[in-house]
């Protein structure tokens, strides 16, 4: 192979890619009005009055439906902080309960300062919910007292 054939297959292959090139170039004038035309149809096909309706519509019920979740929070949380206000009081009057029951045991063997094996584990018991729930130091002052306590036979 010389020089010039060499020459005249760059040329051919130049010329090749320059046809290419200038092909390309009429497709992409041709093709892009229509490519617009197109893409515009679509979107006046799409896009009606009655799907403008519809968003509208869906945008309202959205909003009613936000309205909605922000009541029953609302709901919620009155419901929550009533329901902590009960069991406050309802914890306070079984830690009264505990006392009192704690208290009557504690009075009623106080003279023998004996207990039965029965009463020996309801202290126990006793004192451990009355803890729980955020008993005080006086009972257990009685508790401590009662465990020294001697049992007798018996319940």
């Amino acid at each position: 192979m010389n020089m010039d054939n060499i020459s005249d297959i760059l040329k051919t292959i130049a010329g090749g890619m320059s046809s290419i090139l200038v092909i390309s170039g009429f497709l992409i004038w041709a093709i892009k009005p229509f490519r617009k035309s197109v893409t515009n149809w679509i979107k006046n096909v799409t896009h009606t009055d009655a799907s403008d309706v519809r968003l509208v519509s869906l945008e309202k019920t959205i909003e009613q439906i936000a309205v909605g979740i922000k009541d029953i929070q609302g709901n919620l949380d009155a419901h929550i902080s009533q329901n902590t206000e009960e069991f406050k009081k309802s914890s306070e009057a079984q830690m009264l309960s505990l006392r009192c029951q704690i208290r009557d045991i504690y009075v009623g063997n106080y003279k023998d300062k004996k207990l039965t094996s029965r009463q020996k584990r309801d202290i126990h018991d006793l004192f451990d919910s009355y803890c729980k729930l955020g008993g005080n130091g006086y009972i257990l002052s009685m508790f401590d007292e009662m465990r020294t306590w001697g049992v007798e036979e018996g319940l």
